[in-house]
C-alpha cells in the first residue's frame, strides 16, 4: 500500500508530464512529424534507467546485504532526509529539453 501511495501520488504530481510523454510515443507510434518533445523524454528517461537497472542486477547481493544491518539503513535514511531538505535551497532553474 505503501509504495502504490507513492505510485499514486507521482501520477497526480507528474500528470501533465505524463500525458506529454504518452502523447508523443503515440505520435511517434502513429508516424505524425509533431510532438517529437513527448518521446524525446521518453527516450531520456529509457536511457537513463538503464544504468540503474544493471547496477541492480550486477550487485544486487551487494545492495541486499546493507538491509540487514539496520543503523546503516537509519543512518542512510537521514542522509537522504538532509539531502532532500538543502535542496529546498538550490536555485529553481531549470533547462529546456531542447538544452539536455
Amino acid at each position: 500500500m505503501l509504495h502504490l501511495g507513492t505510485l499514486l501520488a507521482v501520477v497526480v504530481y507528474f500528470r501533465s508530464d505524463i500525458w506529454k510523454i504518452a502523447r508523443g510515443v503515440w505520435a511517434i507510434l502513429k508516424g505524425i512529424e509533431e510532438n517529437r518533445e513527448g518521446a524525446k523524454f521518453f527516450l531520456w528517461i529509457i536511457l537513463a534507467s538503464i544504468p540503474t537497472g544493471l547496477m541492480g542486477i550486477l550487485f544486487k547481493d551487494w545492495f541486499e546485504s546493507f538491509f540487514s544491518k539496520p543503523k546503516l539503513v537509519g543512518g542512510m535514511l537521514l542522509i537522504t532526509g538532509l539531502v532532500l531538505w538543502i535542496t529546498r535551497f538550490a536555485k529553481k532553474e531549470g533547462k529546456p529539453l531542447e538544452q539536455m
